[in-house]
C-alpha cells in the first residue's frame, strides 16, 4: 500500500529513481527485490534504498532538500567508493 505524501516547506526538491531488477543471464526482469534489499541492507549508503510497487523494482531516493547541493549530498552513494551510484550488479539467485 502506498503511503500518503508528507507535507514539506515550499520550493524544496527530492529525487526518486525507480530501478528495474534484472537477472544477469538474459537481462529479463526478475522477482528479486526483497533478496537484493536484504543483501545491500548491511552496506552503508546515503539516501534511501527501498522496495517499489513490484518485486522486480526498487526505489533509490533522497529526502526533502532545499537546493541542488543538498540533493547531490543526499543521493544514494556507496561509502566504500564515495561515488554517486549504487551497486549496479548484485548477484541474486532466482529460485
Amino acid at each position: 500500500m502506498l503511503q500518503p505524501f508528507a507535507s514539506s516547506d515550499p520550493f524544496t526538491i527530492g529525487v526518486e529513481l525507480e530501478v528495474q531488477v534484472v537477472n544477469t543471464h538474459d537481462y529479463n526482469l526478475t522477482k528479486a527485490a526483497t533478496e537484493l534489499l536484504s543483501r545491500v541492507r548491511k552496506q552503508r549508503f546515503s539516501g534511501a534504498i527501498k522496495p517499489e510497487t513490484t518485486e522486480g523494482m526498487i526505489e533509490l531516493s533522497t529526502g526533502v532538500c532545499r537546493n541542488f547541493a543538498q540533493v547531490k549530498a543526499a543521493a544514494p552513494t556507496s561509502s566504500r567508493t564515495g561515488t554517486s551510484s549504487v551497486p549496479m550488479a548484485v548477484s541474486v539467485r532466482n529460485t
